[in-house]
């Protein structure tokens, strides 16, 4: 089967890709930068294109001969770099017109767990949007709902995770008793795989999230023990604090650095992320990892504990080096003016 897989290079897109690429189909990755994907996956056919922008003439003809569409673009939050309505609501109408003019029926498409009216603004309300758009489409959809992604992989807010477990004597965390419900990157690109087959029934929504339920500060924990770092005591912060560092995460988003600790990551977090997998389990047959099972799958090493014990040293040390290069043109600029030529 030819697949178009749209935001194909993140941390679900990259494992979709992967998996379905070894399981033998013809996979077409799409995203709005490209290059380094083509250089990670050269098996890959890569096109450059842009959800938020894209037309309905650009998608048409990046469709020919697409037999099913797998979107895992998104965003968290509106910034320098992302429009939350432009990308999840204006740019999936239009793949959807695109898919309906194609003949292209299968819509796969990734949401979030734990969306309800009401739960905010923004990135809740948008995806709530796109899952309406699709919903109400002539296609055969499905839609997938991941709790908390983790994989062996450091991204975004599981990258977030590593950085405070790895904290030196104490483990730091805002709404430590938030409820959280983990899915491995594998089980999801799983349910991709298996959304792909001409026996599972269409037009459903299902949630991907192992049944356990863990408190915030069990996960740091576990993640600390992952790491073969020494047990600390969870420290838990006051909100305000975490609203500060949120805000100038906000801040950083508007100049196109997409911080993981931002307004939007906050609120979900405060919230928690709950999912019910019965559906996924039953129709599509799925056995989700637990916590345990998928730290043991993936064991730690140098790398993953330098990367927690660095992480938030970035951006101090890019911090030093802005105002290093400054100072020096600076320097460079002003050095000199002022000195008489010598005769």
């Amino acid at each position: 089967m030819r697949i178009l897989v749209v935001g194909g290079y993140g941390l679900i897109g990259s494992a979709i890709v992967a998996r379905l690429h070894a399981e033998g189909h013809d996979v077409v990755g799409a995203g709005r930068a490209i290059a380094a994907a083509r250089r990670r996956a050269p098996a890959v056919r890569w096109i450059e294109a842009d959800l938020g922008k894209a037309t309905i003439e650009n998608w048409g003809r990046h469709l020919d001969g697409i037999e099913a569409v797998v979107n895992c673009a998104g965003a968290l939050q509106d910034g320098g770099r992302d429009n939350l309505r432009a990308v999840h609501v204006d740019g999936v109408a239009r793949l959807l017109k695109a898919c309906e003019h194609r003949g292209v029926t299968r819509f796969v498409h990734i949401s979030a767990a734990g969306l309800a009216p009401g739960r905010g603004a923004g990135f809740n309300d948008t995806k709530l949007m796109s899952e309406a758009l699709i919903e109400a489409s002539s296609l055969d959809w499905l839609i997938l709902r991941p709790a908390l992604v983790i994989g062996p992989a450091a991204y975004g807010g599981t990258a977030l995770l590593r950085g405070l477990a790895a904290f030196p004597f104490v483990i730091p965390s805002i709404y430590p008793a938030s409820l959280v419900q983990v899915v491995a990157i594998e089980d999801v690109a799983q349910a991709v795989s298996r959304s792909l087959g001409t026996e599972v029934p269409v037009r459903v929504r299902y949630d991907l999230a192992h049944r356990e339920v863990h408190r915030l500060d069990h996960i740091l924990k576990r993640l600390r023990s992952w790491l073969g770092l020494p047990e600390a005591p969870v420290l838990a912060l006051p909100a305000w604090l975490g609203r500060i560092t949120a805000a100038t995460g906000d801040l950083l988003g508007l100049l196109g650095w997409r911080s993981s600790l931002r307004t939007t990551a906050l609120e979900q977090l405060r919230q928690g992320v709950r999912g019910d997998p019965s559906a996924a389990e039953t129709i599509l047959d799925l056995r989700f990892r637990s916590l345990g099972e998928m730290l043991m799958r993936w064991p730690s090493g140098v790398q993953e504990r330098w990367f927690g014990k660095s992480y938030f040293l970035k951006p101090l040390m890019v911090t030093v080096l802005a105002v290093f290069w400054t100072l020096s043109g600076v320097i460079g600029l002003t050095a000199g003016r002022g000195r008489r030529p010598r005769s």
